[in-house]
């Protein structure tokens, strides 16, 4: 696909950077215990997976391909994408349902 030469390692170095930000940034909270080790963890594979599914989109959208196997490695990255998103959605779900789970709404919202 044909794409502007600076598109990919600038959409890469937004996704991968943003991703270690969040990383460095549930660490810091998890260190200081203002969230548990279930969570962290899960939004960490949440991360990892979402930044593993993005890697293999992005190899996918750079057309490095060998030439005869071309269709068929696209769509074994495309599967991989998939798979790595799928895991990535099913982690942060499962992180939503235990927040819900272990959050308490505070009195004062309770009785406006």
């Amino acid at each position: 696909m044909p794409l502007e030469e600076e598109f990919l390692p600038l959409a890469q170095g937004i996704v991968y950077g943003i991703s270690v930000l969040f990383a460095i940034w549930i660490v810091f909270k998890w260190r200081k215990k203002a969230v548990s080790g279930f969570s962290a963890s899960l939004f960490l594979s949440y991360l990892l997976s979402s930044a593993l599914g993005f890697y293999f989109l992005f190899n996918t959208l750079s057309g490095e391909s060998p030439a005869p196997m071309a269709s068929e490695e696209n769509s074994l990255q495309l599967g991989l994408a998939g798979v790595f998103w799928i895991v990535s959605v099913i982690s942060l779900f499962v992180l939503i349902q235990y927040s819900f789970r272990t959050s308490r709404p505070s009195k004062d919202l309770l009785q406006k």
